[in-house]
């Protein structure tokens, strides 16, 4: 899953959120800081809703 947001300098940029083995990992743009509006935020704690359940040893929605 991908979500928009900003670097630094106001470009736009992307964060990608998926599952792995280890857990949620949340890669965000090279070597920069990634921003969030409330509007962004929402779209990765929904992207986190989503992906929790397809974590190693869950059992689904909490």
């Amino acid at each position: 899953m991908t979500i928009a947001c900003t670097d630094a300098f106001g470009r736009k940029r992307t964060l990608t959120v998926a599952v792995t083995q280890a857990g949620i990992t949340v890669h965000t743009p090279p070597g920069e800081v990634a921003a969030l509006d409330w509007f962004e935020l929402d779209q990765l704690r929904q992207a986190l809703a989503t992906l929790r359940p397809h974590l190693p040893g869950t059992r689904g929605p909490a």
